[in-house]
């Protein structure tokens, strides 16, 4: 595939997580969205239907984790760094759902714990972690090599 092409794929991806991110209030069952945006602190956690709410996570997290395999696909043109990038997906979701059930099923859980643990999971924040690593790890094997 030629690089004009895969830029233009790229943007299309990068275009969907915007598209998402805008659209998510409409798109997706999140209580907690509208609980963080007021005054929540010292509040109780709002009504929530925690087999809802842990299904659109984890339904957002894997869409975005498509995006997110896509355009280091395509971005690198290398299948190593495309299954990595789907393996420190996958251990990031383990970790990070475990800890969002854990927080949920609490009566009070540290809400600054539950926001920050929430937002890695609707938010493409590997995917702006990997691609610096990646070129990272590619400018010190072609300074080694």
């Amino acid at each position: 595939m030629n690089s004009s092409l895969r830029i233009l794929f790229i943007v299309v991806l990068l275009g969907l997580l915007v598209v998402l991110r805008m659209f998510a209030a409409d798109w997706f069952y999140d209580p907690l969205d509208a609980f963080f945006k007021g005054q929540y602190q010292g509040q109780p956690l709002p009504e929530i239907a925690t087999a809802k709410l842990l299904a659109v996570m984890a339904l957002r997290f894997w869409i975005t984790a498509a995006i997110t395999v896509g355009v280091i696909h395509l971005w690198f043109n290398n299948r190593s760094k495309t299954r990595l990038s789907f393996l420190v997906l996958a251990v990031a979701f383990v970790l990070f759902f475990t800890a969002f059930w854990v927080l949920i099923a609490l009566k009070q859980p540290p809400l600054e714990g539950l926001f920050y643990i929430r937002r890695f999971l609707i938010q493409p924040l590997i995917l702006i972690l990997l691609i610096p690593a990646f070129y990272y790890e590619m400018s010190n094997s072609n300074a080694a090599g």
